[in-house]
């Protein structure tokens, strides 16, 4: 039975308020589908291994690097001889169904999520095609995180994983980046309102709940599009989350926000195993990196068709430094 508690949350017009309130006075790590749908957000499934899905650009948003083509781009041999590079490479095969993989301390998952990263991290980086690398074929540029929090920081950075006096797991945003192109003068500039997020937890993620970090960070950067101005013609913000947890895994979230109706959607992908470094999950990772956003293809006209009143909408070398 829905509290009165429940009904105040519900009764708040705006939606990305009304989430933020949740979050704010959450004693609890995770929401379930129904506490989302209860307070109106929408939740569906990511169908990462629905070809049909994941070639609609009207529901799958974040269009994937081809998973053919991206087999073409190697890195290279003298830079995967590099000492540094060997140790990012170099990923030991663990078993994530294991006693001990369900009983990890913090900071071992900590270290495994950030294994995983460095890895991702080094392939997005250095594999190439040729004379071209893979990151500068792309125009994900990374912007500073301290824009976007100027509010509501602990969705982002949860320092020793207190929030609001509760104790849930420690989490850190490792990137927010946004989509640039150049210009006529070839200076860059945002195409869209596109943000994709890097995210890890030191926790083992549930596979029936989203976390409430994945959900305050997806939170806040609507909260902080929405308070630019230049994006207000776009009818839709959509946000693209690779979240990484426990005892080595993670999954792919897609939010949308409909700016006109205040209405957001969230499509969720079944939890991925990180057992292996030739694991399928890395590449899948991987070309969702290396994905295009909607404005990439001038999808313009196409954006402003699209309404989550449908099917819900649903590493960069700074991250190395800091490893």
């Amino acid at each position: 039975m829905a509290s009165v508690y429940d009904k105040e949350i519900r009764q708040e017009p705006d939606m990305l308020h009304r989430v933020l309130r949740l979050l704010y006075t959450s004693h609890q790590p995770s929401f379930s589908k129904v506490e989302l749908e209860r307070i109106g957000v929408t939740v569906g499934p990511f169908d990462i291994s629905n070809p049909l899905f994941i070639n609609d650009n009207k529901q799958c948003l974040f269009q994937p690097f081809d998973e053919h083509e991206i087999k073409r781009w190697e890195i290279p041999a003298y830079a995967a001889n590099w000492e540094g590079m060997k140790a990012r490479l170099d990923l030991p095969a663990v078993d994530p169904n294991s006693q001990l993989a369900q009983s990890l301390s913090p900071s071992e998952i900590n270290k495994r999520n950030k294994d995983v990263l460095a890895f991702l991290n080094t392939n997005f980086t250095f594999r190439s095609n040729g004379a071209t690398r893979l990151c500068t074929e792309l125009g994900w540029s990374v912007i500073d995180p301290r824009v976007v929090h100027s509010r509501n920081k602990h969705f982002l950075f949860s320092g020793h994983g207190s929030q609001l006096g509760t104790n849930f797991p420690s989490w850190q945003v490792w990137s927010i980046q946004v989509w640039r192109e150049k210009n006529h003068a070839g200076r860059d500039y945002q195409t869209g309102p596109s943000i994709r997020l890097i995210i890890s937890t030191d926790a083992i993620g549930p596979f029936d709940r989203i976390l409430l970090n994945e959900l305050g960070a997806i939170t806040e950067c609507l909260a902080f599009r929405r308070t630019q101005r230049e994006y207000t013609p776009y009818p839709i913000i959509p946000i693209l989350v690779l979240s990484l947890f426990g005892p080595r895994s993670g999954r792919i979230i897609q939010a949308s926000y409909e700016v006109l109706t205040g209405k957001i959607g969230l499509l969720i992908s079944p939890i991925l195993s990180f057992s292996n470094k030739n694991d399928p999950s890395f590449d899948l990772f991987l070309r969702f990196m290396a994905s295009y956003p909607p404005e990439s293809n001038t999808l313009d006209q196409a954006l402003a068709r699209m309404s989550i009143s449908s099917p819900p909408l649903g590493l960069d070398l700074a991250f190395m430094e800091r490893m």
